[in-house]
């Protein structure tokens, strides 16, 4: 209906930049177009709507203007859910932004009350900050430093994460959009186009993670879509027909998706999508329903066993994978949605295992000693926060050192016992914070540590008198 270019596809009264203007080759109202042949083939009538204008005089120029330019905005909206009958779907494309830069707390109560029943997706002010100014930029991400009052401010109905697939979430709809040319929305005969397997296996990477896919075909100049866009949905539509029933009208789950697939649901009957060839047998988490039976619906057989723990474990041989999916259908004795997947307990993968050597720092020989571990640094935010280390290589840490966030204090443990037995480095309010945390707990060793000792006295060069005095004070 209206993009970032900021041209109107239909019969305006607010602009004469549209789409019916005598200055427009088309002369068409191409939204009118679209509601009336959505209707006539039963599919849901959408509006794509960007907030953005690049060509509208007063967009994001100063405070009085951008006003001009929010009621202008608001008038547009207005028109598309007023004139072209019942509105299902709308797409807000704000490039980011806040609430305050659409007056989306208006914007919202007018679409609440022409368009009840439509759904609105998340690209409309889902955060605000207080006071912002309306003609001011800013996305909730550039916030870095965590400095303003984020609020939530008006999410719609689902997210839309674009061009990327969502983590599992299923408290909330969400949407990947995605074009069906690489990287690119717009038509260009130079860009290649996604396979039909990439975009069949997206698809159930997203509703496996119970999600809606929407893919985008590039227009021609001619306003065709692009044949080889129309070879891929082809496809894919040959593919569904077949296998729509793992997809439509299902939910993301039992299980949680794994690096071999993900899982679909109705009623009593589980889909597992195996996206990656088995090589091992596959052991799913155990559920608290029976399995009845299973099939392979993509044809070939597999072995399927339920252990008393609820785990299910699939065999497959490899002649028997599908080059695209290979669903495994799983009939429960009950609702799949009350399966609720247990964890999968394997036993520890390190514990009493032998641990071996996957680098040495810098490819310097002085650290590879016995060719064994003996250095254990831990990371936060990017950040070294913790070292352990195995100074004298016998596979006992002896050396304990914090940094950056979490201080700056290297501690020693001279008998390899677990204990600090004294400190080569500690700043003044680490000592202050040792001392307070040993007498609290009654650790005196903890506290002895932070204790001068005769060496140290000795190396402050306070001369004898000096030395006895504070180390009689001391003792």
């Amino acid at each position: 209906n209206k993009h970032h270019d900021g041209l109107c596809m239909w019969d305006t009264k607010l602009s004469d930049y549209k789409s019916t203007s005598p200055e427009c080759p088309a002369d068409r109202d191409f939204f009118k177009e679209w509601a009336d042949a959505s209707r006539a083939t039963g599919l849901k009538n959408g509006i794509y709507f960007s907030q953005t204008d690049w060509y509208h005089p007063d967009y994001m120029r100063d405070e009085k203007s951008h006003k001009r330019y929010i009621e202008t905005m608001h008038g547009w909206v207005r028109e598309l859910c007023t004139d072209y009958g019942k509105v299902d779907y709308i797409f807000f494309d704000g490039l980011g932004g806040l609430a305050t830069n659409w007056d989306s707390e208006n914007l919202f109560a007018m679409i609440r009350g022409l368009q009840g029943d439509a759904v609105v997706n998340m690209r409309c002010g889902a955060y605000d900050a207080k006071d912002w100014p309306m003609h001011r930029w800013l996305q909730p991400s550039e916030d870095v430093r965590g400095q303003l009052p984020m609020t939530r401010g008006y999410p719609g109905d689902f997210d839309t994460p674009e061009q990327q697939i969502n983590r599992m979430q299923t408290d909330r709809p969400w949407e990947t959009c995605m074009p069906l040319q690489n990287g690119q929305w717009q038509y260009s005969p130079n860009c290649a186009m996604k396979s039909p397997k990439g975009v069949i296996q997206t698809l159930v990477n997203v509703v496996g993670r119970d999600g809606n896919l929407m893919v985008s075909a590039g227009i021609m100049p001619d306003g065709r879509l692009d044949p080889r866009a129309v070879k891929v949905l082809d496809a894919c539509g040959d593919w569904l027909k077949q296998y729509g029933e793992t997809i439509y009208d299902t939910r993301g789950g039992p299980y949680y998706p794994t690096p071999f697939g993900v899982a679909t649901y109705r009623g009593d009957t589980i889909f597992v999508h195996l996206l990656q060839p088995l090589i091992d047998p596959l052991t799913l988490p155990p559920i608290q329903k029976k399995l009845i039976s299973s099939s392979v619906l993509t044809g070939g057989e597999a072995e399927v066993s339920q252990d008393a723990d609820g785990a299910i474990t699939i065999s497959l041989p490899a002649e028997h994978h599908h080059e695209i999916d290979t669903i495994i259908v799983l009939k429960l004795d009950g609702p799949a949605k009350d399966a609720k997947p247990g964890r999968l307990v394997l036993g520890s993968l390190a514990t009493g295992k032998k641990v071996t050597v996957s680098n040495v720092y810098s490819g310097l020989a002085c650290f590879a000693g016995d060719n064994a571990v003996d250095d254990w640094r831990y990371y936060k935010n990017g950040l070294e926060v913790y070292r352990d280390v195995d100074s004298d290589f016998n596979r006992k840490a002896d050396q304990f050192r914090w940094f950056h966030t979490s201080g700056s204090r290297w501690g020693i443990d001279d008998n390899e016992d677990g204990q600090i037995d004294r400190w080569k480095t500690i700043s003044a309010e680490e000592v202050s914070a040792e001392a307070v945390a040993a007498l609290s707990s009654g650790d005196t060793q903890r506290f002895m540590c932070l204790v001068l000792t005769p060496k140290e006295l000795k190396s402050l060069g306070l001369g004898p008198e000096k030395q006895k005095q504070l180390g009689a004070t001391i003792s």
